[in-house]
């Protein structure tokens, strides 16, 4: 069963989020969750929607009702989903997808992207940097060109693994999500193989990681207990690739038709500091599938996450 009950997918009804929509239907579906389409408005729109009549009805919605349809190819699809639609007039995009996440207790928040060169920079300018690194809930970021079909049998869900708690929880999360689509499961852990040692996420060259992996074979021998910690058996493909984190894990997904890239974190106050450096945002500027970034919860305690909200607020 899919771990979810409210899913927020931030939209700004331009090509861009369609992919995303389209995700998120698909698991709130799946789940049985409820799905909010949530869209922050710029101050200047706010004022214009708001101008002549005040009890006229925003239009705005009517417009969500169109781009739903379209976008899941249904002339119901807004009926049949049936989505709690939240406009946030004259709010920064970041802070007003946190809050009304924080508010209906969200589980997972969606949000798509758009550039060149790969993903390129993030659609809303800087909003899914921002909000990656303050969600306390796992995010998934849809690039625009992600293949419309979802993690199956042959779309594998890969899973970065550093061999640390954060990667025990981003894989028991993607099993979760394997089992609601019967998609198999692959784990890859980058390494730094010409200076045998591990790849620092937090910096561009080699160190000697604290997990005490000196070589290729006890990366991969790593692999096999926690695969074999979450008795998997013979079912997870095991890949141990030289490189820089992010731009091996988005080449992999590609090789590998990827339906779902996984990644766990951690940090304090949010995810102001991430488990993986820059990774898990690099992962989600060049990766062409969805990614999944997840948090570790023991790391967020609820004072920590009601200061997250206010900051949010």
């Amino acid at each position: 069963m899919l771990p979810y009950q409210t899913v927020v997918c931030a939209l700004d009804v331009e090509p861009g989020s369609a992919r995303a929509l389209v995700r998120a239907a698909d698991l709130a579906e799946r789940s049985h969750a409820a799905l909010h389409l949530f869209h922050a408005r710029p101050l200047f729109r706010a004022r214009l929607a708001h101008a002549g009549d005040d009890t006229a009805a925003d239009p705005f919605e009517a417009t969500v009702r169109d781009y739903v349809n379209e976008a899941l190819g249904a002339d119901d699809a807004f009926d049949v989903l049936a989505p709690v639609v939240h406009v946030a007039h004259g709010e920064a995009a970041p802070d007003g997808i946190l809050r009304y996440a924080a508010a209906v207790g969200a589980d997972l928040v969606v949000l798509g992207t758009h550039g060149r060169q790969g993903i390129g920079h993030l659609l809303l300018g800087s909003v899914a940097e921002e909000v990656l690194r303050r969600s306390t809930v796992p995010v998934l970021v849809v690039p625009d060109r992600a293949a419309r079909t979802a993690p199956g049998p042959d779309a594998p869900i890969l899973v970065g693994a550093d061999f640390s708690a954060h990667t025990a929880e981003a894989l028991a999360h993607a099993l979760r999500v394997a089992g609601a689509y019967s998609a198999p499961i692959a784990l890859a852990h980058v390494r730094d193989a010409p200076a045998d040692t591990l790849v620092d996420p937090h910096a561009r060259g080699p160190m000697s990681p604290p997990t005490g992996l000196s070589s290729r074979e006890e990366a991969h021998e790593a692999l096999r207990d926690l695969i074999d910690a979450h008795g998997l058996g013979d079912r997870v493909e095991r890949h141990v690739i030289p490189g820089r984190p992010a731009e091996e894990l988005a080449a992999l997904a590609r090789r590998t038709h990827a339906g779902l890239l996984v990644v766990g974190t951690h940090g304090r106050r949010g995810w102001d500091r991430l488990r993986l450096g820059s990774v898990a945002e690099g992962v989600a500027r060049h990766a062409e599938c969805p990614v999944l970034v997840v948090p570790t919860p023991s790391l967020h305690p609820p004072a920590e996450a009601v200061e997250v909200a206010a900051e949010a607020a």
